[in-house]
């Protein structure tokens, strides 16, 4: 593997190349912050919040660097007096959409921001892991992008209920401001902000409604004919069994007479 030498923060490193900025700075337990970024998704580069200035042929350019691929020798600066600037003002804009929510309140607290701008009460700052984990990871594509400009949202195709999701939560896992939540209400999962409503199968051991008949389906379409039995054990349960079969045999060697 080819590698190049780069300078960051000081620090001189030889990393291999194409390697992106964010990378190498977790590796070196540099931090820089993110809002739309996640290892296992492709980089998208949306919030804006991970830029750093880099310098190379005597120029001096600021970058994402969550999606930017290290080629040549560069200077990179992730925590100047330049760039603390853009990320405040990038955190000012997004209070001004959304308010103090989730992450977006975690890390304007860090870097002490204040609202010039006021603070709104819009329920996504469309940094797109909800659609891209529902695309890329699960494989579903329940739910896109829609409209443009200041209309811009994520929705269920057309924004009328989410057909296609299997209610795995994952939008919701990901969604660094809290807006995509699910609630198990009797015999249904509802998520909202995608509008998905699926009926949730029993535990076989305790008779508890507790995961979506979509989700079971798919993972059987997914991998074939298999023992589906795990996958309709609520987690409750599986510890509950699981300390049982521990005790069904000494690991100690048997009792102390």
């Amino acid at each position: 593997m080819e590698n190049v030498e780069i300078i960051i923060d000081g620090v001189r490193k030889v990393v291999p190349k194409r390697i992106t900025i964010l990378k190498v700075a977790q590796e070196l337990k540099i931090e820089i912050p993110t809002l739309c970024y996640h290892p296992a998704i492709e980089p998208y580069g949306a919030c804006r919040l991970c830029t750093v200035e880099i310098e190379k042929n005597n120029r001096k350019m600021f970058v994402t660097s969550c999606n930017y691929p290290i080629e040549n020798e560069i200077k990179i600066e992730t925590n100047n007096e330049n760039v603390i600037k853009i990320r405040k003002l990038i955190l000012e804009l997004l209070i001004a959409k959304v308010g103090y929510k989730g992450k977006v309140k975690e890390i304007a607290e860090k870097y002490n921001v204040e609202p010039r701008f006021g603070v709104g009460d819009d329920d996504c700052i469309l940094c797109g892991l909800c659609v891209n984990v529902c695309k890329e990871i699960i494989g579903v594509n329940a739910i896109s992008f829609s409209s443009r400009g200041i209309n811009r949202d994520v929705s269920p195709p057309f924004g009328k209920e989410a057909v296609d999701c299997i209610g795995c939560g994952a939008c919701a896992f990901l969604c660094p401001i809290g807006t995509i939540k699910i609630e198990d209400l009797n015999e249904k999962r509802i998520i909202t902000k995608i509008n998905a409503n699926l009926e949730l199968e029993k535990c076989k051991i305790c008779g508890k409604y507790f995961v979506p008949k979509k989700f079971i389906e798919y993972i059987k379409n997914k991998i074939g004919n298999v023992e589906l039995d795990v996958f309709l054990i609520c987690d409750e349960c599986k510890g509950e069994n699981y300390i049982k079969r521990l005790a069904s045999f000494s690991l100690t060697g048997g009792k102390n007479e």
